[in-house]
């Protein structure tokens, strides 16, 4: 056999047996799965098709640390009394405030816990949220310490419903 039939024989075997040498040549189709949305999800249920929709999460203002509670309860008048010490830090800003979720809550007294002392910080309630004002802005460097004097009245909410998750108001 002649040394250029041997050539192109071993460039045809290669050719037909690997496929290294044809371009033409296609590789098997894979499905590829649709690309899932963060903000919109179909879920297929039978005949019944149910869409879920994005609820985002609230905004993150501060990274809470730590939560140290003192409470008394009065069973008679459903009442606690209480005090909460909350170890918090700014999540990624700074930040002059705190707004902290208080529902059914007589605020008696906030201040921020520095070295042993106390120092009175000014507040407002609305019967839903406790917006606390620091006195100046803090890093995310700086960890705080805020004193919440309270006491919670569960029963006495009135004319509010609660979510689809807790269908309560108390809280």
């Amino acid at each position: 056999m002649r040394p250029s039939v041997v050539v192109v024989f071993a460039v045809a075997l290669l050719n037909s047996g690997c496929g290294l040498f044809n371009s033409s040549k296609k590789t098997a189709d894979v499905p590829k799965a649709a690309p899932k949305s963060a903000y919109h999800e179909s879920k297929y249920d039978g005949d019944k098709e149910e869409e879920k929709v994005y609820r985002g999460s609230r905004t993150r203002q501060v990274d809470i640390l730590d939560t140290k509670l003192d409470v008394k309860p009065d069973w008679e008048k459903q009442y606690l009394y209480g005090q909460a010490i909350i170890t918090f830090r700014p999540y990624f800003y700074a930040t002059d405030s705190l707004i902290l979720d208080a529902k059914g809550m007589d605020i008696k007294e906030v201040s921020m816990v520095n070295g042993g002392g106390v120092l009175p910080l000014q507040y407002s309630y609305d019967t839903l949220q406790l917006h606390i004002g620091l006195g100046k802005m803090y890093g995310r460097q700086d960890t705080l310490q805020v004193s919440i004097l309270y006491t919670a009245k569960p029963n006495e909410v009135k004319g509010q419903e609660g979510s689809m998750a807790i269908s309560d108001a108390k809280g």
